[in-house]
């Protein structure tokens, strides 16, 4: 879901009254208007990201609000997936009683990187990091992580990095690039 533009809400995925479960989505270079969510709006119900990539989304306008994610009133789980350089933020949460757990996954700004706009259960599980995930080229949209990159399954301490348990066998998001 890549360079699409909403003048409103949800720049890539706008959902109310839906659970879904996103897996190996790249989510890029979208932008929302005039009420947020360049990424993804999601409204009222359950969000699951597995294997994912948002990044380099942005949101404007008169609310201009999760640059990544624009939660509202939603229970959002976050597995393995990459959250990076989405202005104003990666996650914006508001309504009653949401909730986001997050786990084995780089999330810019960390958990403080998600900001609340009324109080929000969080879970930051283990495995999380808050690193350059070092993209390829996101420039032509070559979001995979470069042999260097500290999302790669290789050489991964299980403290410090994305854990490769939650990596599915089809998908390529945190494996090296296949460089020329």
């Amino acid at each position: 879901i890549i360079g699409n533009t909403s003048g409103s809400r949800g720049g890539g995925i706008d959902a109310w009254n839906s659970n879904c479960a996103l897996k190996n989505v790249l989510i890029a270079n979208n932008s929302a208007g005039s009420s947020g969510g360049g990424g993804l709006y999601w409204g009222d119900y359950t969000l699951s990201l597995i294997n994912c990539t948002i990044a380099n989304n942005t949101a404007g306008g008169n609310y201009p609000d999760g640059g990544g994610i624009l939660s509202w009133a939603s229970d959002i789980e976050i597995v393995n997936s990459v959250l990076w350089n989405n202005v104003p933020e990666s996650i914006h949460s508001g309504g009653d009683n949401p909730s986001i757990i997050v786990s084995y996954s780089d999330l810019q700004g960390g958990e403080v990187g998600i900001f609340q706009e009324h109080p929000t259960t969080i879970s930051w599980g283990m495995g999380n990091i808050d690193t350059d995930p070092q993209f390829y080229n996101a420039s032509t949209e070559r979001y995979d992580p470069l042999n260097t990159s500290p999302c790669n399954e290789s050489d991964r301490s299980y403290s410090q990095y994305l854990h490769a348990k939650y990596r599915s066998e089809e998908s390529t998001l945190n494996q090296p690039a296949q460089l020329p």
